[in-house]
């Protein structure tokens, strides 16, 4: 297998697709219908056998430790498969309208970053996922907790885990360009948030 072309074939259609739905989530929107529900009636047509876990790991009043590193253990498990399937259980879920669900989701990529190896952040560094990560931080919509968190997350991994390897330069890239843009990073200034930064499952609420 070519780990070479990460988030092929399956979130390609993701990306080809999207603005087709966009226009149809807008209508909706307008027609009062939950932008949540259509998003994941879209997201279905590329399930992933990660789902279930990752829905369990995220749900809203039941995330823990051990579900989020089962995870982490399911994709090492599955190197040639795993990575690309995670992902895209991660993006659905980053697309939630639960602010608590998109913090966990959070949570659960950060860990995964620290735990499931190059194949997993090769497919975080690739062109579609680095452009659902800067379509977040820079939406005017998007909640201030989760744009501080997720904020928090790209520069520890641009300056930590994707950091001198030419394979994985799309998260510097994307940080040092959001900095250029004006995007401003907040920086942790106490010993707690500083342990919660290095221990990515502390920062489940």
């Amino acid at each position: 297998m070519d780990m070479s072309q990460p988030l092929s074939s399956d979130l390609k259609i993701y990306t080809d697709l999207a603005s087709v739905f966009q226009e149809k989530i807008s209508r909706a929107c307008l027609e009062g219908m939950d932008r949540y529900n259509i998003m994941m009636g879209y997201y279905s047509i590329l399930s992933s056998p990660f789902d279930q876990y990752v829905e369990c790991a995220t749900s809203e009043n039941d995330a823990n430790e051990k579900k989020i590193l089962d995870i982490c253990d399911r994709v090492v498990k599955d190197s040639d498969y795993g990575p690309k399937d995670c992902l895209k259980s991660i993006l659905k879920h980053l697309n939630s309208d639960n602010v608590r669900v998109i913090l966990q989701t959070i949570t659960l990529l950060d860990t995964c970053i620290s735990n499931c190896g190059q194949n997993f952040l090769l497919e975080v560094a690739s062109n579609d996922f680095e452009k659902e990560i800067r379509k977040i931080l820079t939406n005017v919509k998007t909640h201030p907790k989760v744009s501080k968190r997720l904020g928090e997350s790209l520069k520890k991994w641009a300056e930590g885990n994707f950091k001198g390897d030419p394979k994985l330069s799309l998260i510097p890239s994307l940080y040092n360009k959001l900095i250029l843009e004006g995007y401003a990073f907040t920086t942790t200034g106490s010993d707690s948030s500083n342990e919660s930064a290095k221990n990515p499952l502390l920062n489940i609420l």
